[in-house]
């Protein structure tokens, strides 16, 4: 079997989870501005709640200095640039880095689903608001993805990171007394 036809389960798998996540995305945010804009809703009584507000900056704010003309169209190039890149790197794993491609396609469909919105609305649908114990600034399921897709990804690399230490650990040298130096 050649290398690229081993490749095509991975990237279906890789497809379909980009797919599964953008629908999940911009069905939450079809949902939020038919049912949020002027009505908030509370989910966990004083930790939760879904309000909608629109993202007209990156995360967390950044470049609210920034013209809004030039903001617009520059996140938008921006954003499309770091998807396609994704995307690309999806396409050039090999198959066996599951792990890696499963993150990578987290990522993207989130960041997908954000373009998306900035393209048709000008702005980011933010709902998900968490102000339980500490205040965080209000996101989406897009945002969520490229989280989770970003922590998991930090996660395998140091697991994979411990694997290839121990796997390059050289055996026990042998003690003065001739011995292995492991006991029993």
């Amino acid at each position: 079997m050649n290398q690229t036809h081993s490749l095509a389960p991975a990237r279906l798998m890789a497809f379909a989870i980009i797919l599964v996540g953008i629908a999940a995305d911009q069905l939450s945010k079809i949902w939020v501005l038919a049912n949020l804009p002027g009505r908030p809703r509370t989910i966990i009584e004083g930790a939760l709640s879904f309000v909608y507000a629109e993202n007209r900056n990156m995360a967390f704010g950044l470049g609210e200095s920034i013209s809004p003309s030039i903001k617009a169209w520059g996140l938008i190039l921006l954003t499309s640039s770091l998807a396609l890149g994704l995307l690309v790197w999806i396409w050039r794993l090999g198959a066996s880095d599951w792990k890696f491609r499963v993150c990578l396609s987290l990522i993207a469909s989130g960041a997908i689903g954000n373009i998306i919105d900035r393209v048709r609305l000008g702005f980011v649908v933010d709902f998900i608001y968490w102000h339980g114990g500490f205040t965080w600034p209000n996101f989406n399921v897009a945002d969520s993805f490229i989280c989770v897709g970003a922590a998991l990804m930090f996660i395998f690399s140091f697991q994979q990171d411990i694997a290839q230490r121990r796997a390059s650990k050289p055996a026990s040298a042998p003690t003065p007394d001739g011995s292995s130096g492991t006991k029993p």
